[in-house]
């Protein structure tokens, strides 16, 4: 068993590592510190071994990237119900997409940024396109009917999460809403009346209430596709 030459740290033993643990671990580091903080090196020092150990179980970062996209999405499932449900079981996918995109929000960049091709990705979208067959959506119209509804979700969540972070617009107390109150608290009101008016509900446009909002004016919309 050797040293980190850096840290100084004694490294595991050898044969210690499992792709599940390396996964877990980036999983973690990427919560922590964003997909741009997520690298091999790093991500070694987590689990104090050597970078090369890590490429006993991982192709590459890419590799990598895949499998920390697919573990969270193995855990999102499609409810049940009867097969042609698709507003409560395709938007229920939706639904359970978003917490767990905000539970893990750089996973929404991953995916906004580049496909995965990891087989969770496939059984949710196999799963979700029966359904809205069987709703009576034409083949087209059901898969843009899902990629409406999903590229929805990943915008909304990016956006989301960028404004419910800790400190976000350099206010650490309220959060965006309190922020969004003071810069509205800064302009005239006789130069932006709406905006005055309306602070309560623009105050909210990074929240639950709102991400609701926005799926029910989609459903309805869908509901009169060919």
């Amino acid at each position: 068993m050797g040293r980190d030459s850096k840290t100084g740290r004694r490294r595991r033993a050898r044969g210690s590592l499992s792709r599940e643990e390396i996964i877990a671990a980036a999983v973690a580091l990427a919560d922590r510190e964003g997909l741009d903080g997520l690298s091999m090196p790093r991500l070694a020092r987590a689990l104090n071994c050597g970078v090369m150990s890590l490429y006993g179980h991982v192709r590459n970062k890419q590799d990598l990237l895949e499998a920390v996209g697919g573990s969270v999405l193995a855990g999102i499932t499609v409810p049940e119900g009867a097969a042609d449900d698709w507003q409560g079981r395709v938007v229920g996918f939706m639904l359970g997409l978003r917490q767990a995109l905000l539970a893990h929000p750089s996973l929404a960049g991953l995916l906004a940024r580049q496909g995965l091709g990891h087989p969770s990705v496939f059984a949710h979208l196999e799963q979700c396109l029966g359904i809205l067959r069987a709703a009576g959506f034409g083949p087209e119209a059901a898969a843009r009917a899902f990629y409406a509804l999903l590229t929805y979700t990943l915008g909304f969540v990016v956006w989301e999460a960028a404004r419910n972070v800790p400190g976000a617009n350099g206010h650490d107390d309220g959060g965006y809403a309190g922020a969004w109150q003071m810069l509205v608290d800064g302009l005239p009101a006789s130069r932006f009346p709406v905006v005055h008016a309306l602070r309560e509900p623009l105050a909210t446009v990074a929240s639950e209430a709102q991400y609701e909002f926005g799926l029910a004016a989609l459903q309805r919309g869908l509901q009169s596709a060919p």
